[in-house]
């Protein structure tokens, strides 16, 4: 058994790097950039600025700017959804 989520599978006490992550979920039909923001934006809306900041270890004026740009984008939906 490891310790790690996604263990390496030369040697199973490391990590599987981002790398070949990213390529087994490309093989899958996953993209891991859209997934990624997506995960930032659904962060950034349910965090304070401040939590966000130290959770991701991000600068709070760039939590911040995740946080503006998270309501900006549900706003924009809200305004444009057909009644």
């Amino acid at each position: 058994m490891s310790r790690w989520l996604f263990p390496n599978a030369r040697n199973r006490m490391r990590h599987q790097s981002a790398a070949s992550l990213t390529a087994v979920l490309n093989n899958h039909g996953i993209t891991v950039k859209p997934a990624r923001a997506t995960a930032l934006m659904n962060a950034a809306m349910d965090l304070p600025p401040a939590e966000f900041s130290a959770k991701l270890g991000i600068h709070l004026i760039t939590a911040e700017e995740w946080r503006r740009r998270a309501s900006r984008a549900w706003t924009a939906f809200i305004t444009t959804a057909p009644a």
